[in-house]
């Protein structure tokens, strides 16, 4: 990975283009994956007090398994594929449809079978099963044992001036923006 540092500007200038609270909450949230380690399962409950207290909406556990097919290609500049996750075949879990997530450089949508279970703007994670890192869209691969999590965005967000250029359909989807907390019913528990 390599940091850069792009677009110098005043204090002044960052504080009026930037998301809020954001810069606050991702040092809290590093500082929790940092000092509490664990798989998906352990962490997630752990994290949950800190998604509570942030702008952004609830966490969601969207799907545990494994990534049996990841296909990308360059268009126009962009990363865009898909990639295919299944169960963990020994999972106590109940069975479940595959779980397909659309990306175009970040995650875009998750669906079980037909069922639209997240989508932009609110936010889709994949993270390492074990170690519960998050795995960039560019590092997703064949194998990987994954924890899919969904987030809630800050609610304006969801504002219809906003959805006009964040919804799905701005992505090339032909579905309309739900929000997460709507679609909890196809949500895995914890």
């Amino acid at each position: 990975m390599i940091t850069t540092v792009e677009h110098p500007m005043t204090g002044a200038e960052l504080k009026s283009s930037i998301v809020p609270g954001t810069i606050s909450f991702s040092i809290e949230l590093g500082r929790a994956l940092r000092e509490k380690r664990g798989n998906a399962h352990q962490m997630l409950p752990l994290l949950q007090p800190l998604f509570e207290n942030a702008l952004y909406g609830s966490r969601h556990h969207l799907y545990t398994g494994k990534v049996t097919n990841y296909e990308s290609r360059i268009v126009g500049g962009y990363d865009v594929g898909e990639a295919r996750i299944e169960p963990f075949s020994s999972s106590a879990e109940p069975s479940r449809d595959a779980l397909t997530v659309s990306v175009k450089n970040e995650y875009l949508l998750a669906k079980l079978g037909n069922q639209v279970i997240a989508s932009v703007p609110d936010l889709i994670t994949i993270l390492d099963f074990e170690t519960s890192e998050p795995i960039n869209a560019e590092r997703l691969r064949y194998g990987q044992r994954v924890a899919v999590i969904g987030v809630g965005c800050p609610t304006f967000y969801r504002s219809l001036n906003a959805l006009k250029v964040i919804s799905p359909n701005c992505f090339g989807f032909d579905e309309d923006f739900v929000p997460i907390e709507q679609l909890a019913q196809h949500h895995l528990p914890g």
